[in-house]
Parts: C-alpha cells; sequence; structure tokens
C-alpha cells in the first residue's frame, strides 16, 4: 500500500473519531465576511399632557433604522382644527426625540367630564435619507382640559 493510502486511511480513521484536524493554511477558511442579520427596525410615539400647562409632549423613538428626521403630530380629536406639526432632524440607528406642542386651556367654567372632553392622539413619521418613511401613531386618546386650534369649530 502506498504511503499516500495510508495518509487517506488514517484520517478517515480520525475522522470518523470525531476528531477534529485543524490545518494551519485553512483556519477560518469560509467565515471570512461573515455577520449578524441586520436588527429588526421598530418605531413608537407616545403622548402626554399636562393638564396644568396644557402642553402636549410628543416621543418618538426607534431602533435598528438609520433616521435622518421624524415628524411628529399632535391631533385634537374633539374638534375639526388642524393638527399641529414639527420636524426634528436626529441621526443614527437608534434614539428619542420630544417636542412639546402648546396647547390652549379650556375657559374656566368649561365642563371636561363626559359632557365636553377632549381627546388628542399623536403620530411620527421616521424618514430616511433614501426618502424611505416608517410611522407610528398612538393606539390610545388622551383626555385634558385643552383644545388646539379654536373652539369655535366644535
Amino acid at each position: 500500500m502506498s504511503v499516500g493510502r495510508q495518509w487517506v486511511r488514517r484520517l478517515a480513521l480520525l475522522l470518523a473519531a470525531g476528531l477534529v484536524v485543524q490545518v494551519p493554511g485553512l483556519v477560518g477558511v469560509g467565515v471570512s465576511g461573515a455577520s449578524a442579520a441586520a436588527p429588526t427596525p421598530s418605531y413608537s410615539v407616545q403622548l402626554s399632557i399636562d393638564p396644568s400647562t396644557c402642553v402636549a409632549t410628543v416621543t418618538a423613538t426607534w431602533s435598528g433604522a438609520k433616521v435622518n428626521s421624524v415628524d411628529l403630530t399632535v391631533t385634537d380629536l374633539t374638534n375639526t382644527s388642524t393638527p399641529a406639526n414639527a420636524q426634528e432632524s436626529v441621526s443614527g440607528h437608534s434614539g428619542t426625540v420630544s417636542y412639546p406642542f402648546p396647547l390652549n386651556p379650556l375657559p374656566a367654567g368649561t365642563v371636561t367630564n363626559s359632557v365636553d372632553p377632549h381627546y388628542f392622539n399623536a403620530a411620527a413619521s421616521f424618514n430616511s435619507a433614501q426618502n424611505l418613511t416608517a410611522g407610528a401613531t398612538t393606539n390610545y386618546a388622551v383626555e385634558a382640559p385643552c383644545y388646539l386650534g379654536t373652539l369655535g369649530v366644535v
């Protein structure tokens, strides 16, 4: 039996026994450039209203995506006023941005519980450099003794 065949048989026996053979020139072959999968992007928006100052704060949060700007909106769901909008420049693959929207306090003597409550909602659009947009909207309404726009339109 030739020397070459003897080595092939020995190598086959070692491999069959479950031993790992590392050849110095081949270590790492096939793993160069391998990377983990990109994270799944997530987007959220929160709305809070301070009833004593009638300031609505919209907070937008993102992760796993490059965002260049965020368009924030607060809407008075009780009347037909135009929503208030703001755009904030941001950078990074994750972050949080907040914007305060001033609201108007309801006039003294206005009943806000069950008779004339004003409900608000918030939305955010997350914009990338490639003009791709993802959005998030609050899935709840916040009640406050405030209003957006004018009260003449109810």
